[in-house]
């Protein structure tokens, strides 16, 4: 897979479940490590600090998706949601999550 120089957030999430959904781990690693280069090029990061911010993004993608899709992007990318693990937690847990992290954060 190609991810081409302007490739929308949305595009990384179809690639992602696309490749989640063929359950083939190589093509994950394959994928974060082009996804890696790509945020290397926008922005400068190191390649250490590129694959981890790869790794959050398609964590927190995650959260976008129904559970059964979630965990196929989870499990096959061996990457949990950056917030809840690899927990689904209902639209009330996940509101009074957010809610005391915004306390934290200021």
């Amino acid at each position: 897979m190609s991810l081409p120089d302007n490739s929308s957030f949305q595009d990384i999430f179809n690639a992602c479940l696309a490749i989640a959904k063929t359950s083939d781990g190589n093509k994950a690693v394959k994928f974060i490590k082009e996804y890696a280069d790509l945020i290397t090029e926008e922005t400068g990061l190191s390649e250490e600090e590129a694959v981890r911010k790869a790794a959050e993004n398609i964590g927190y993608l995650s959260g976008y998706y129904s559970e059964e899709d979630a965990d196929a992007i989870m499990d096959v990318f061996d990457i949990p949601h950056h917030i809840f693990g690899w927990e689904h937690p209902t639209p009330e847990e996940a509101f009074k999550k957010g809610s005391g992290d915004g306390r934290v954060l200021g």
